[in-house]
């Protein structure tokens, strides 16, 4: 038999008791839309396809779990035979909007279509959206069990290319990893197999974009994923039997574990496996990854303040032309907030070195620095302090060092060094975005698997790491203006990314080396300012040191008006590797960034697509000058009244970029 799932209004639920099945069931679910649909079929084992209205696009197969004592959630046990025994259904609909005030869009509409399906003692969840579908098990096992495998396998159907980015540790350590690398970008028949690969990752099918990820993760281990050459199996850190620490920032890593994934208590819900699904433009706007996270744990959000930050350690604290020795001190970062009071950002960062990194305590500071002087300072001048510490030190003392830094007026962390998600390490980010929320402290979480959700869970972390960003420019070579068009697709589709953007060293692709100490970047500073609107980032840093941003203040004044989180994205071009133009919407006015690729392009930007007829707006764009393809630094800045008759000729130069803020007439 054949049961057509139809949802058609808001938490409308209805249940089927199901009798004990002698053949396969089949449940079809459809997206709100119509136009993509899940088929789950039921027997001894669980499978699902999915498809668009045309074709299919991926099978989930023999999804199941296994906890240590041989329990099986989704199969049945080889010893038995028959079917699984399930036991009732319950659809479902969901229609709803949501506030998501530090999301790519404040506000996001909430809507799928849904199924519970009842076994005996665990059950599964199917959600379908109309950019995607999830699947997830929850348990009714009482009293405390052990997880031991999760078979999570997906095969895309008609895969052409694909968009991997490898765990950048050594193989039998790969959980282990800052989460940061490059994207392979070939044929999946060409891409390493039985290599842990990180999540999101993307396979191309039919010009269509199938993204592969898992959300939602609590005291369970992220997911990785392996190519068998077939299909794409999930694969997941075991807990740590045994760790050590790594001298001099204390960091924790794992160097035995166990047999098991997770240990678990009583009634709980596991991660969602998630493939989103759409086009480039439809990646930059989806909310699919954000919608998943669990609900907020805080009831409370006015205290979170995004907004951008000075930060000294990828400039290596390059002032000049000042009267005290530039280092890890007081002057220094009083300096910084003078800076940064001038120009309305609201934050510094005080990054690694202000605690002795052989004290293993991060209660005592560096001689020279005078935190309380400093905070109190920020205080005075309207602006925030963020202090860096590694996680597990932070941790060891979480409750002592909340409440005696936000006390001291310290608004937040910035938590490095985690890099793991094996289960304990999920369990120690919990703890932190818990405990930080209670004493009012906001986060950026660095050597940090990707969002995952997490921050609608605790809207406190402002930002994540995760991503191959600026930093790598002080002692990479490679190619960072392909990977600026790449990583959006794909792991900014699960979250925003402290990408560290802002540098005022440009270079072209000939003249750029890697520098530690005076670092720079690739491509022209119009493309630095145009990556505060293309990227995601509720707390962005300004990477470069004071000196270089007091010799422009021109470019200094448009970065810091430009906002960091908006009401509505819309992007406007997208092509991946290719090509970004995307605006934001924040009250009545708009924000648009464009960033190219190492070949020159002229763009012409049509204002219609944003600006109703009737409608006016006063416009400042800063773009590429003539000669910036020799002398990236040079810019242009121009003013001009647009409407919706309005085009704009843009010539970009390679790695180039422009930013653009119109405001309305009227106001």
């Amino acid at each position: 038999m054949k049961h057509n799932i139809c949802l058609l209004f808001i938490a409308v639920m209805f249940y089927s008791c199901v009798p004990v099945p002698t053949e396969t069931l089949y449940y079809d679910i459809e997206s709100p839309d119509g136009n993509l649909r899940v088929g789950i079929s039921i027997d001894s084992t669980i499978n699902m396809a999915f498809a668009d209205s045309t074709r299919q696009i991926a099978d989930v197969r023999n999804a199941y779990m296994k906890l240590s004592d041989g329990r099986l959630f989704g199969m049945t046990d080889s010893t038995m035979s028959g079917m699984l025994p399930l036991k009732k259904v319950k659809s479902f609909s969901v229609d709803r909007v949501i506030n998501a005030p530090f999301n790519r869009n404040s506000t996001t509409l909430e809507a799928y279509n849904g199924a519970d399906f009842t076994f005996n003692g665990y059950g599964l969840r199917v959600r379908v959206y109309n950019d995607g579908f999830a699947y997830r098990f929850y348990s009714k096992v009482p009293g405390r069990y052990q997880v031991a495998d999760e078979n999570v396998d997906i095969m895309v159907h008609d895969a052409d290319t694909a968009y991997f980015a490898y765990s950048n540790a050594s193989r039998g350590m790969e959980y282990q990893c800052s989460f940061e690398n490059r994207y392979y970008a070939g044929p999946l028949s060409e891409a390493l197999k039985d290599t842990a690969i990180m999540t999101p990752a993307l396979v191309r099918s039919g010009g269509r974009n199938i993204i592969i990820s898992d959300n939602d993760i609590s005291a369970y281990p992220g997911m990785f994923l392996k190519y068998d050459g077939k299909s794409l199996k999930g694969a997941f850190a075991r807990i740590p039997d045994k760790v050590k620490k790594i001298p001099p920032r204390s960091q924790e890593i794992p160097v035995g574990y166990s047999d098991v994934m997770a240990s678990c208590n009583g009634s709980r819900e596991f991660p969602w496996r998630v493939i989103g699904y759409g086009d480039d433009k439809s990646l930059l706007s989806s909310d699919l990854m954000y919608v998943l996270g669990n609900k907020g744990k805080i009831r409370k959000t006015d205290w979170i303040k995004p907004g951008k930050a000075a930060w000294e350690w990828w400039n290596a604290i390059g002032l000049d032309s000042v009267d005290f020795m530039p280092g890890i001190n007081t002057e220094t970062y009083e300096y910084f907030i003078d800076f940064a009071a001038e120009f309305g950002i609201e934050y510094i960062v005080i990054d690694e070195g202000w605690y002795p990194s052989d004290s293993k305590n991060i209660f005592k500071t560096v001689p020279g620095m005078n935190l309380k002087r400093v905070v109190d300072y920020g205080r005075e001048k309207g602006v925030g302090v963020i202090l860096w510490t590694v996680a597990y030190l932070l941790d060891k003392d979480l409750e002592l060092a909340c409440k005696y830094y936000s006390s001291l007026g310290v608004k937040g962390f910035k938590v490095d060094f985690i890099d793991r998600d094996d289960a304990e390490a999920v369990r120690m980010v919990e703890r932190i975005c818990a405990k930080a929320a209670e004493y009012g402290l906001i986060l950026d979480l660095h050597g940090m698997y990707k969002p995952a959700g997490l921050n609608r869970k605790y809207p406190n972390v402002l930002n994540f790491e995760g991503v191959w960003g600026l930093e790598q420019m002080k002692w990479s070579n490679d190619d960072m203006i392909s990977n600026d068009l790449t990583f959006p697709f794909i792991r900014m589709w699960a979250g925003p990314v402290d990408y560290t953007q802002g540098a005022m060293r440009n270079k072209t692709r000939e003249e750029f080396i890697a520098d530690y100490e005076n670092p720079s970047s690739q491509g022209t500073r119009a493309r630095q300012v145009a990556e505060y609107v293309v990227f995601d980032s509720p707390l962005a840093m300004l990477c470069d040191s004071p000196s270089e941003y007091y010799a422009d203040s021109l470019c200094t004044r448009f970065i810091a008006d430009l906002p960091v989180t908006y009401d509505k994205v819309y992007p406007m071009d997208a092509r991946i590797g290719k090509l970004i133009v995307t605006a934001r919407k924040k009250g009545n006015a708009w924000f648009i960034g464009g960033i190219n690729g190492w070949e020159a392009l002229s763009y012409d930007l049509q204002l219609d697509k944003i600006i109703s007829p009737g409608e006016t707006y006063s416009a400042v764009i800063l773009k590429d000058a003539e000669d910036s393809a020799m002398n990236p630094q040079e810019y242009v800045i121009e003013e001009f009244d647009a409407d919706a008759y309005t085009s704009v000729d843009i010539e970009m130069a390679p790695g180039g970029g422009f930013a653009l803020m119109m405001y309305p007439e009227s106001e």
